[in-house]
């Protein structure tokens, strides 16, 4: 398995447990449901960027 491979796992192991999470406090901390989905979003697209798998 190559490291590409490796993060790829980790992150869907990342998103399975803490996806929930951070979408009820995004939901909770902002003023529309399509804004704490872009929160969401925004949370692990800075995660795949610093792991460099974009």
């Amino acid at each position: 398995m190559s490291t590409e491979e490796n993060y790829q796992v980790d992150l869907e192991e990342v998103v399975k447990k803490y996806g929930s999470m951070i979408r009820r406090v995004a939901a909770l901390n902002t003023s529309s449901l399509q804004d704490a989905e872009d929160v969401y979003q925004e949370v692990f697209v800075d995660l795949m960027r610093r792991f460099s798998c974009l």
